[in-house]
């Protein structure tokens, strides 16, 4: 992946839609500002970078849209979702389940259109990566959309929020390719996660658990 050019000037980078040269369709590109560690260029503006804050010492990993400034300069967007290591580290351990459900979807043929879009009916595959982070691959569209809810207060259901992408299975397959390089880049701190729920003894541990049920955690 190294021997990509570096963007050093923020101008979009074109992703090469070459047959064959799948490692050219990602792209590493020179860090967006000092806390960033590392960043790619997954094409369509869009791009991953992780990035660790002092304050706390918390690694996030970010799928985030850019958009272009009136000067052309690239600048990340509100389009996107902000993951703690835990939960990226999740994410990655879903591919298999989340690439069955595309194909279920391939094999079905279907693809509706987002404005007919039936906000209750059931997912095709969800999973709750935790703190309202979920992945879901939802019945008749050919995306992964990996987004933050929220429990508006009047409600009894989640909601989902803007904080999120939905990526059509083309970005999907590109955010992929990213999984190897962002695993060696971050390999100790990865290795050093801990899931939540190793900790939990009983359900009790689970429902008290401000990651694993964030909308009630505080009631037990």
């Amino acid at each position: 992946m190294d021997k990509h050019v570096i963007n050093l000037t923020g101008e979009s980078l074109k992703r090469s839609l070459s047959e064959g040269n799948e490692e050219s369709r990602v792209k590493k590109l020179k860090p967006y500002n000092n806390q960033t560690s590392i960043e790619m260029d997954i094409g369509n503006n869009c791009r991953v970078y992780a990035q660790r804050y002092a304050k706390t010492g918390d690694w996030y990993v970010h799928i985030r849209f850019y958009e272009t400034s009136p000067t052309g300069k690239l600048f990340p967007s509100k389009k996107g979702v902000s993951m703690p290591l835990d939960k990226y580290k999740k994410l990655t351990e879903e591919v298999e389940e989340i690439d069955e459900a595309l194909r279920k979807l391939e094999e079905a043929g279907e693809d509706k259109n987002e404005e007919i879009k039936d906000e209750n009916e059931e997912p095709l595959y969800e999973k709750h990566l935790g703190e309202n982070i979920y992945v879901r691959v939802e019945k008749g569209f050919k995306r992964v959309d990996i987004r933050k809810w929220w429990l508006p207060e009047s409600e009894k259901t989640i909601q989902p929020t803007r904080k999120g992408v939905s990526l059509q299975t083309e970005l999907w397959e590109d955010l992929k390719r990213t999984f190897p390089a962002f695993k060696d880049h971050l390999k100790k701190e990865l290795d050093q996660v801990r899931y939540c729920e190793e900790d939990h003894h009983n359900q009790m541990g689970m429902l008290a658990c401000r990651s694993c049920n964030p909308n009630e955690w505080t009631n037990y």
